[in-house]
């Protein structure tokens, strides 16, 4: 009945097993789990003041401009521009 209304918004039904059971057992927090794996290094505090200062000197340049110049990849500064700095095309 929910997908009829909302469409493709709504959440999956085993995903809602896995949250009702959770809640069940207590759980309080909403965020997922932490994930085994290696951490990403490359979007670092670093990395994110060099992009500031690249574009502090000219807001214009491409995201391929930006990580030529900063000497980091194009995903994470698209990562960085849209996520942290919270940049969108106008």
């Amino acid at each position: 009945m929910l997908r009829k209304a909302d469409g493709d918004r709504v959440m999956k039904q085993n995903q809602t097993f896995m949250w009702r059971k959770r809640s069940r057992e207590g759980w309080k927090s909403v965020n997922d789990d932490d994930r085994s794996g290696r951490p990403s290094t490359s979007q670092t505090d670093d990395s994110l003041q060099k992009v500031c200062q690249v574009l502090d000197k000219d807001q214009r340049l491409k995201v391929r401009m930006i990580a030529e110049e900063c000497g980091i990849t194009k995903t994470i500064v698209h990562r960085i521009l849209t996520g942290d700095l919270q940049m969108r095309k106008v």
